[in-house]
């Protein structure tokens, strides 16, 4: 939390401001949403407003599925896109990267190359050069190499694929959905 001090009316007011560091959190925000509607109606500003209406629009089949939140956490009693207001663009590149991911990491556990990965991994003396060896030998960012290094061996001998290409297609789904409200909130 950060804290910014006011003097109003002669006193000292410190305002405690949650910060996010890591908006990858973010991307888990399906259990804020039937928060989205008290947002709206308690908005001040016309401008949030427009957004938090425009965020309904946008997750509208999400926002009627959620239950209540009855977990405590970072994000209190607000929806996720309370925070998100004026960070959409973090949370579009956290997705950006997290579709990345998924697409090198389908690349490198296909029906072909999930063999060769696995004999990449062993055989290299290190991280970094296992790291290098599977981005030149399949074309994908550095990144998304580091997180599949990440996994154990027996986790990426066990991902199917079919169902690593479903969470890719959600994920890109999920893209196109926060691209389309970061695009509003640049409009509003």
């Amino acid at each position: 939390m950060a804290k910014t001090l006011k003097i109003k009316d002669g006193k000292i007011i410190v305002n405690e401001e949650i910060q996010i560091e890591d908006y990858a959190l973010l991307l888990k925000y399906d259990w804020h949403l039937y928060n989205l509607q008290k947002d709206i109606r308690n908005a001040k500003n016309d401008r949030f407003k427009n957004y938090l209406k425009k965020a309904k629009e946008i997750f509208a089949e999400e926002v009627l599925r959620s239950k209540p939140n009855k977990r405590v956490d970072l994000f209190g009693t607000h929806s996720v896109f309370y925070y998100l207001y004026g960070h959409t663009a973090d949370w579009v590149k956290e997705a950006k990267n997290e579709a990345a991911f998924m697409k090198d990491l389908l690349v490198c556990i296909s029906d072909n190359n999930v063999n060769r990965t696995v004999s990449i991994i062993r055989q290299a003396t290190s991280q970094k050069e296992a790291g290098e060896s599977i981005c030149k030998a399949f074309g994908i960012q550095p990144s998304s190499s580091a997180r599949i290094l990440s996994l154990s061996l027996n986790k990426i001998l066990s991902i199917v694929p079919g169902q690593m290409e479903m969470q890719y297609e959600e994920a890109e789904a999920l893209l196109q959905r926060i691209t389309e409200l970061e695009q509003a909130e640049n409009e509003i």
